[in-house]
């Protein structure tokens, strides 16, 4: 069995995106598979889930939103903050020049907060 940790220089964190990629079964008999790992979970203060959307209200404008572009070319879409662009005058998020159903906002959501809201509704 291995243990699998995420670390930013000494501290142990918990990645908002990880991408898990598996090449194929090697040929020797000595390999691990997805059954061997253990994923070591962090905690985290409750108080950092207090809002599940990070900028929810828009007042840091566009950061932590993500679009499918790499924003280098806005072309094919891009993220645009609009200040008073939401209801009654609020913070707005607008997604311009959308090329394909795909593209759109998004945000890599901290899923520790989950287990704090399992059985939880909202409305």
């Amino acid at each position: 069995k291995y243990k699998v940790e995420f670390f930013d220089g000494e501290d142990l964190v918990w990645p908002k995106h990880v991408y898990e990629k598996w090449d194929g079964k090697p040929e020797c008999s000595a390999h691990a598979s997805g059954t061997d790992l253990t994923i070591v979970e962090p905690s985290i203060e409750t108080s950092k889930c207090a809002n599940l959307v990070v900028n929810g209200d828009m007042s840091k404008g566009t950061k932590f939103w993500y679009h499918r572009n790499s924003g280098a070319d806005t072309s094919r879409g891009a993220l645009i903050a609009l200040p008073n662009g939401g209801r009654n005058g609020l913070a707005a998020i607008s997604n311009v020049n959308r090329t394909s159903f795909v593209s759109a906002i998004g945000q890599n959501l901290d899923t520790r907060c989950f287990h704090q809201n399992e059985n939880q509704y909202y409305e």
